[in-house]
This record gives structure tokens, C-alpha cells and sequence, in this order.
């Protein structure tokens, strides 16, 4: 048998396990049919799951291949709870959480726009308060009069490992999506 369609077929029982235990994502259409005599499977038996605005992701290649057989889908953005904590020179012994859904104005009234922005993310089993996060944070201000901002993803750091890793791509959409709103913030 075709080490490929093995894979594909684990890929759609992890998938259908997946689906009943996340209700809250969209899904799109899976078409499964015979595999191809020759050559590489159809691009449609790569899976994918779509989550609004945040996009879709596949868990195909380049995510899967015989170095990276387990891989798993995202959890959705409102489960990980990416939280943006900002430190400043003015500030510096108070951390202010930037809440982008509450409106625009917390950027203004937290930033200083003429002051770079620095990001600090944490990684595998970490929180966004760690201690070399903290100590990163005074030596950047002892630097400059910089905005330092600690990305907080701690529910979607946690084990499973695979399951932290495909986290790590929506955490890193939800940042773009973040800095975005910076940038169209403090125009």
C-alpha cells in the first residue's frame, strides 16, 4: 500500500475526531476518492479547516512528511487566548493588557507612537510573564524608550507537543492580525 494514502487515510480519521470534538470551526469540503495508479495523491485529500477572518490551514505539506508525521489543526483563536501585554519606560513596573477587541483607542492611549514596538513570545510550556521574558523586557527599556510587548499564549503552549506546534501558526496570524491594527492605529 502507498505510504501516502496510509497517511491519508490517518489524516481523515484524525480529522473526523477532531471535528466532534471542536464544534466551533468551520470545515471545508473533503472530496476522497480512488487513488491515482501513479504519481502523488490528489491535492484534495489534503485537509483543511477554516476559522473566519483568522483563514484556513492545511495540515498538508509542507506540515506533513515522513519527518513530521502527526499533525494537527490549530485550536480556534477564542480557545487560545492570545493575550498582548504592553511594558514602557513610563510604565515600567505595570504591564497593560492591549485589549484589540474592546476598540482602537487602547493603542493610543497605552503606546507612544513615536517609540519602536517590540515583541516578546514565549514558547513551549512558557507563559507570557516568564523570568528571562522579564528580564528581556528591563534590559530592552534600560536600552531605548521602547514599547515591549509580551505575547501570552499559554493555552495553546501546553502538551500535546504536536498540538502546540500547529497552535503556533495561529498564534502567529492573530499576532499579524494584532500588529496590523497597530499600524492602522498609529498612523
Amino acid at each position: 500500500m502507498d505510504l501516502q494514502l496510509v497517511w491519508a487515510t490517518i489524516l481523515l480519521i484524525l480529522h473526523s475526531v477532531l471535528c466532534k470534538a471542536e464544534g466551533d470551526v468551520t470545515e471545508s469540503t473533503l472530496k476522497v476518492g480512488p487513488p491515482p495508479i501513479h504519481g502523488p495523491p490528489e491535492p484534495d485529500l489534503l485537509l483543511q479547516r477554516c476559522y473566519g477572518h483568522w483563514g484556513c490551514f492545511s495540515i498538508g505539506e509542507p506540515f506533513l512528511s515522513i519527518y513530521r508525521p502527526v499533525n494537527l489543526f490549530p485550536l480556534h483563536p477564542d480557545v487560545l487566548d492570545v493575550k498582548f501585554f504592553l511594558k514602557t519606560r513610563s510604565n515600567p513596573d505595570l504591564f497593560t493588557r492591549l485589549r484589540p477587541e474592546s476598540n482602537e483607542s487602547f493603542v493610543q492611549q497605552s503606546l507612544d507612537p513615536k517609540e519602536e514596538v517590540k515583541f516578546i513570545v514565549h514558547g513551549y510550556l512558557e507563559h507570557g510573564h516568564q523570568k528571562w521574558i522579564q528580564d528581556m523586557i528591563r534590559e530592552l527599556l534600560t536600552k531605548d524608550n521602547f514599547n515591549v510587548i509580551s505575547v501570552d499564549w499559554v493555552f495553546g503552549a501546553a502538551p500535546p507537543y504536536t498540538q502546540a506546534v500547529a497552535n503556533a501558526r495561529m498564534v502567529g496570524v492573530v499576532l499579524a492580525e494584532f500588529i496590523e491594527l497597530l499600524h492602522i492605529t498609529l498612523k
